[in-house]
């Protein structure tokens, strides 16, 4: 049976039939994924606004944060972004890393995949969130 790329694992009976998906909402937790969610917190005092914003921007953009694939939003397409900015705008930086063997990727992926949550300030990952959401609107 076939699944698809950012399907969840699903469970089989004996004769292929499904019963049941692990996880059942089909979200593999990453470590630090509550953490998402602390910045939309300072952008509104009702619990319930602040669910249904992080849901909107978890179903729009976080959740390509958590699958390997060719989207143009994916992290395998951000980590691209990262490398050609890098080299482009700050080429003795990259000559530099790699004689000292560090990869830059291997130092930035944790950020990305975290959206900057745990790297920035609160103040500045909010500010961020609340300009962003602005732009939506």
């Amino acid at each position: 049976m076939k699944s698809k790329p950012n399907a969840p694992v699903l469970a089989l009976n004996g004769q292929d039939k499904i019963i049941g998906a692990f996880p059942p909402c089909g979200v593999i937790p990453q470590k630090k994924f509550a953490a998402l969610f602390a910045p939309i917190c300072f952008v509104s005092q009702v619990k319930e606004d602040c669910y249904f914003i992080f849901r909107g921007l978890f179903t729009k953009y976080f959740c390509y944060l958590n699958s390997i694939s060719s989207h143009p939003q994916s992290i395998l397409s951000l980590c691209k972004l990262f490398e050609d900015l890098l080299q482009t705008y700050e080429p003795e930086v990259c000559y530099h890393l790699s004689q000292l063997g560090i990869s830059p990727l291997k130092t930035v992926f944790p950020w990305i995949s975290q959206c900057f949550v745990g790297t920035l300030e609160v103040d500045q990952v909010s500010n961020f969130t609340i300009s962003f959401l602005l732009t939506l609107l």
